[in-house]
């Protein structure tokens, strides 16, 4: 009877394959509602920015973005675009009222809105993807002033 010999390992490693899966889902801001402009001008939208640094994203986590398709956008830039809110050129561009982004890579992944003037405002999200041992002192931060 060779099944078992064969079917038990099989599933050990399926078992051990989802017991042990870091990847998550993460939505952007920690609320709905996050993807957008203060309602109130006296708010700050530096909330995804803290949001952002106090975060780890790793290889696999995928990142969701609800906003209202009408009104914005989400667009992968660039560091440089990032930091000079240049919406021309994007990498990507997401209009889905649920978009699902999944990190794939261990680098810097940089989204604006695509709205106009909202990343000017703030409304723009890093999101450092870290790979291996996160408490190598190595840690996820939000968005760049350079």
């Amino acid at each position: 009877m060779a099944c078992p010999k064969i079917i038990i390992p099989i599933l050990t490693m399926v078992f051990l394959l989802f017991t042990f899966s870091k990847a998550k889902e993460i939505l952007v801001g920690g609320k709905e509602n996050s993807w957008t402009l203060p309602s109130n001008s006296s708010e700050s939208i530096t909330h995804l920015d803290e949001w952002a640094k106090n975060t780890i994203f790793e290889r696999g986590d995928i990142l969701i973005f609800k906003f209202d398709p009408k009104k914005d956008s989400v667009l992968r830039v660039t560091e440089k675009n990032f930091n000079g809110c240049n919406t021309s050129k994007p990498l990507e561009r997401y209009r889905n009222k649920k978009t699902l982004i999944e990190l794939d890579q261990c680098k810097p992944f940089y989204f604006i809105s695509g709205a106009k003037g909202h990343c000017q405002k703030g409304q723009k999200v890093l999101a450092n993807v870290v790979c291996g041992d996160t408490n190598s002192g190595i840690a996820s931060f939000g968005t760049s002033t350079k």
